[in-house]
């Protein structure tokens, strides 16, 4: 019997590791189809949303943030002041280090991503109670918890 209920608890590991990939794939997916039309990218969404999080923020340590090469980062940061989206300026206390922050328009389109973000989100959440996301918040916290050990 103990091997019967390993072998079923790994089979449900497997299931719900592979639901939850499936979900951020699906997820990434429709965020990227909603913002097709649009003159960003989820890449670019993103670091306006790493720049908001933290203003003044590094080039290296958004490269982290947003989880890309420095070099990813780079043309990222080079469009996002092209479009005047971010100002970027020397720090106050480091002259070798260039910081970042929004500016209204970067705030506008970061806006724009985050409710595309806001009605994907009430479409896959759908039909569940709000007890349900908070139990499901609460699960996926503690697989977070578990990765970081």
């Amino acid at each position: 019997m103990g091997k019967a209920k390993t072998q079923t608890r790994a089979e449900e590991t497997r299931r719900c590791t592979k639901a939850m990939r499936s979900f951020l794939v699906a997820y990434r997916g429709l965020l990227e189809e909603e913002l097709r039309d649009t003159d960003f990218s989820l890449a670019q969404l993103r670091l306006l949303h790493a720049v908001r999080q933290k203003s003044g923020v590094s080039a290296a340590e958004l490269s982290r943030m947003c989880e890309v090469t420095p070099q990813t980062a780079q043309t990222l940061l080079t469009r996002a002041q092209r479009e005047k989206w971010i100002r970027r300026a020397k720090s106050a206390t480091n002259d070798r280090i260039v910081t970042t922050e929004l500016t209204a328009k970067g705030e506008a389109l970061l806006a724009r991503g985050e409710a595309a973000a806001a009605r994907i989100g009430e479409r896959l959440w759908a039909g569940m109670k709000l007890s349900e996301i908070r139990q499901m918040n609460g699960y996926m916290e503690r697989c977070l918890a578990n990765a970081k050990v």
